[in-house]
């Protein structure tokens, strides 16, 4: 499913340091939003210069470069919590990822992933702690949901849309992450 997701908005939420790694690896077309530390960086700086990704640093900015990238053609990657779920932890979304469906008027590939045993990989996770068993990251995509069907009324503000987005989009993965 994920082959076919050209102009299209794909949303994770982001249980471990892997999930990058993961979508990219099967996305290899896709942009992606990069925290602005990455881009200073002296290990990653070069490897997203010039894998093309987009930063965060300026947020009006982004969001405009963002559904200009879905537009173009390829699909967008956003973790809309913004950085990894802490363990236990209730899902937080930021609203960009809401702006970004709006401003680019495009359909949102969620993708439930799973991480077994929960919180290795996470956030606060130390390498030195790592498990003696395995290790199963699932990753699981849905169907292509558009806007409309997510309650959002194009002729209301964007605000107001970005927030009523960001809570029903928040309420879906909680459900999703929940039944296997």
């Amino acid at each position: 499913m994920l082959e076919s997701c050209r102009h299209k908005l794909v949303l994770a939420n982001h249980p471990s340091y892997l999930d990058v790694v993961l979508l990219v690896a099967l996305l290899p077309q896709a942009d992606c939003i990069v925290k602005q530390g990455l881009w200073k960086s002296r290990y990653f700086r070069g490897a997203v210069r010039e894998a093309g990704y987009i930063s965060n640093a300026d947020p009006d900015r982004l969001v405009d470069e963002c559904a200009a990238a879905i537009n173009s053609g390829g699909p967008l990657i956003i973790f809309p919590e913004g950085t990894r779920t802490v363990p236990g932890q209730p899902l937080a979304f930021q609203r960009g990822a809401a702006r970004i469906a709006l401003r680019a008027d495009c359909e949102i590939v969620p993708v439930i992933i799973r991480c077994e045993p929960v919180g290795i990989w996470a956030k606060g996770f130390r390498f030195f702690n790592l498990a003696r068993q395995p290790f199963l990251l699932d990753l699981e995509v849905k169907p292509p949901v558009r806007l409309n069907v997510l309650g959002v009324d194009k002729g209301e503000p964007e605000p107001l849309a970005a927030r009523r987005l960001t809570r029903r989009l928040e309420d879906y993965f909680v459900e999703g992450i929940q039944a296997p």
